[in-house]
C-alpha cells in the first residue's frame, strides 16, 4: 500500500513510532515557537506541529529541516502553509475551543475536512476527532473520513473494544508525561505519539530536549520488539489521550 505520507516520514514511520511535538494552536509566540522547534530537533523529535500562520511557518523553516505540521480549523489558512512548505495540515487541536464552550459538530467537521481535502492535493491531511462524541459517532466519524481519504486520524477518545481496523494511520496526540504513560502508546496500534502541554514544565532548551530524546529513545528501542504496521488501525484498545498545550 502506498503511504500518503511526506517523503521525509514514510520511512520512520514504518521502521519505529513516531514523535511528534506539538508547539500549539495559539501558540504565537516567536520565542515560545524557536525554544520547542530546536529542542525537538535535538531531541530527535520526527517531526513539530505548530499554529497556521505562513509567518512562523517561514521562521521554523528558516531554522531547522525538521517537518512540519500546521494545524487549524480554517481550510484556507492550511491551504495558504500548504503552499508555503508544510509537510502536513492537521484539522484539530479542538481544546482550543472547548475552553470557549464551541464544539463542533461531526457534520462540520467532515465538511472542513472536504473542504481542505479540495484545496490541498499534494500532502497528508490529519483530522482529530473530539472526545466529547460519543462512541459509536467517534467511531462512525473515523470511517467517514477514511472514506473521503484522510491520511491520519487523530484520537482525544477514550477504551472501546470494537474490534475491527481500517486503513488509516492513527495520531495519539496527548501530555505524555513519563515513561510508564508512554510504554501504553507503545502497546497500543498508534502510528504517531503526540507530546504537548508537557513541555511547559521545562524552562530550558538542555531540559526539554532530554525529556523529547528520552520518549524519543523509549519508543525506539519498543518498536524494535513490536510489529507494527503504519497503515493499520485496530479500534482494539483505543486509549485515553487528551490536552495539547
Amino acid at each position: 500500500m502506498k503511504s500518503l505520507l511526506p517523503f521525509e516520514l514514510p520511512q520512520s514511520i514504518i521502521k519505529q513510532k513516531t514523535v511528534k511535538i506539538i508547539v500549539g494552536l495559539n501558540n504565537f509566540s516567536i520565542y515560545s515557537v524557536i525554544k520547542i522547534t530546536k529542542a525537538a530537533e535535538l531531541g530527535k523529535a520526527s517531526f513539530i506541529d505548530i499554529a497556521a500562520n505562513t509567518e512562523i511557518l517561514s521562521i521554523v523553516k528558516s531554522i531547522t529541516n525538521i517537518p512540519v505540521c500546521v494545524s487549524s480549523i480554517d481550510p484556507l489558512d492550511l491551504f495558504s502553509c500548504a503552499t508555503k512548505g508544510a509537510g502536513m495540515v492537521e484539522i484539530g487541536n479542538f481544546d482550543v475551543f472547548y475552553h470557549k464552550k464551541i464544539f463542533l459538530s461531526a457534520k462540520q467537521i467532515l465538511n472542513l475536512a472536504q473542504e481542505t481535502k479540495n484545496l490541498i492535493h499534494n500532502i497528508p491531511i490529519s483530522v482529530t476527532i473530539p472526545h466529547t462524541f460519543l462512541l459509536s459517532e467517534q467511531i462512525n466519524l473515523a470511517f467517514l473520513l477514511e472514506k473521503i481519504g484522510m491520511s491520519t486520524i487523530q484520537s482525544e477518545g477514550y477504551s472501546t473494544k470494537k474490534n475491527r481496523p481500517f486503513d488509516t494511520n492513527i495520531k495519539r496526540s496527548s501530555m505524555i508525561d513519563s515513561i510508564n504513560y508512554a510504554s501504553s502508546a507503545v502497546a497500543d496500534s498508534f502510528s504517531i505519539i503526540g507530546i504537548g502541554s508537557v513541555l511547559s514544565n521545562y524552562y530550558s532548551i538542555y531540559d526539554m530536549v532530554l525529556y523529547i530524546y528520552e520518549i524519543v529513545f523509549f519508543m525506539q528501542s519498543s518498536s524494535k520488539a513490536l510489529i507494527i504496521s503504519p497503515h493499520i488501525f485496530d479500534i482494539n484498545h483505543l486509549k485515553v489521550c487528551q490536552t495539547y498545550i
